[in-house]
Order: structure tokens, then sequence, then C-alpha cells
């Protein structure tokens, strides 16, 4: 479907309207020329006003490529953004929008990352001072991350923390490495799926269907809910791999006998 475009094209009385070529609305809209030809033929973008075989855009169409990269940077797919778009005539629902935008946005993260030195960091992994061949893979583990005074900045202090324990209890630094780069992208995988069928089922329907700050209130409680839920879910199947893991692991006795 192509969203029509309300706004008027013209310029500021007696000003011209201001008309740009594709090459001209794509480097204004920090575009290419394809994307914006693909927006279009996705009816994302209505079409050029023709003469001849020369289409010109008008501010209008300039607002609309801008709000669709304002939306994909948000993390909304093309699909939820001709939604969006469907509803953008309506200034009421466009409030909505972004506000259940900026609800989605909000970093689910509750802990605040701390700065140590690398003698810290790696003097809490087992190391006897500054460890640079360590720091580095925790930096491309992305569990810490360098600054500008020397100093590293500690992404996440309870992974730190865990990791410091099994280290303490005799894991290697670089099998605790190894074990949290893996738990993190397994995480990153699974948080993906559930903020896709967050966005795909309960955020668009949700404020299509709005019709009342009410409605979108609701909509907004049900984006929070899911956080608590989300990690509920994800601490209860975690458990449940720990048990099906110890039920199909052979443990080994110090002798060499299995138990």
């Amino acid at each position: 479907m192509t969203h029509d475009l309300e706004t008027d094209d013209a310029g500021a009385p007696g000003e011209p309207p201001a008309e740009l070529t594709v090459d001209e609305i794509a480097r204004a809209a920090g575009m290419t020329v394809r994307t914006v030809r693909a927006h279009q033929n996705r009816g994302l973008l209505p079409p050029p006003r023709l003469v001849g075989r020369t289409g010109y855009y008008g501010p209008s169409h300039l607002a609309r490529l801008r709000r669709i990269a304002d939306l994909q940077d948000r993390g909304y797919s093309l699909a939820a953004i001709s939604d969006v778009l469907e509803d953008d005539g309506a200034p009421a629902r466009q409030d909505h929008a972004d506000g259940v935008a900026a609800v989605a946005a909000t970093p689910w993260v509750s802990e605040d990352p701390v700065v140590l030195s690398p003698a810290e960091v790696t003097e809490r992994l087992g190391r006897v001072g500054e460890d640079e061949q360590l720091i580095q893979r925790l930096v491309a583990a992305k569990l810490v991350e360098h600054r500008d005074d020397g100093r590293v900045t500690v992404l996440s202090p309870a992974v730190m923390d865990s990791g410091e324990a099994l280290v303490a209890a005799g894991a290697s630094a670089e099998s605790v490495i190894a074990l949290q780069e893996r738990m993190r992208d397994a995480m990153a995988a699974l948080a993906a799926d559930v903020l896709k069928v967050a966005h795909s089922e309960v955020l668009i329907p949700g404020l299509a269907a709005a019709e009342s700050d009410t409605d979108v209130a609701a909509v907004i409680q049900l984006m929070l809910d899911m956080r608590p839920l989300a990690f509920q879910a994800a601490n209860a199947l975690l458990a449940q791999g720990f048990d099906a893991a110890l039920q199909t692991t052979q443990t080994i006795h110090p002798s060499g006998a299995e138990a």
C-alpha cells in the first residue's frame, strides 16, 4: 500500500516549491538512490512528480524518508514501519507510536558498568599484575572496553564476579572467558527472538488496535510486563538445561573410575 503524504510541498510564500531529483533527495536523506527507490517500490514513499522522464521530490518526501530512517534506527522492521506510517495521519496515534517506541528502546540492563585498571581486572582472573593479552581477549569477547585514560570498563560487574568465582574455584581464565562469550552469544540470539515476537505480535497489533490513551497504556504495560517474564523463563529453562546435562554427564572420580 502506498502511504499518501498530507503535507504541502509548496515553499514559503513567494518562493518556488523546493523540489529534488532522486539523486538529490537521496543525498539529503543520507541514503542511496537504490534505497529511495526500494522504499517507493514497497509503498513506503509516494511516487514523485514527473516532468517528462524526471521525477521531482518535495519536502514531504524528504520528511518521510527521514521518518523511515528514524524508525529503522529504533529497530522497526519495514513491515512495522508500514503499519506506523499508516497511522501517521492521526497526530494522537503518532504520539502513541513514539511513546511505545521509547518504552521498547529502554535498556533492560539494571546494573552499571564499573571502571578498573587493567591490572585490577587481570588480578581478579588469577593473574599477577597486568596481562595485556588477557585484556585483549576480554575486549574481543565484549566483556570489557578500553578507555582513553588507559583503564577499562567492565560492562557487567555480575559477569565479572561470576568469572572471578570460577577462576578462584580452579577454572582457567581462558576457559571462563570462552564460556561467558558463548553464553553472551546464546542470550543475544534468544533476546532477538523474544523481541521479534514482542514487536510483531504485541507492539504493532496493540498500537494498531488502540483507540484511547487507556488502550495505549495497556500496550505499554504489556511491554513492561514482558521483561520479568522473559527473565523468569530464561532462568527456568537454563535450570532445566543444567538438570538435563547433569543427567547425561558421566562424573569421573579422581581415580579415573566412572561413578
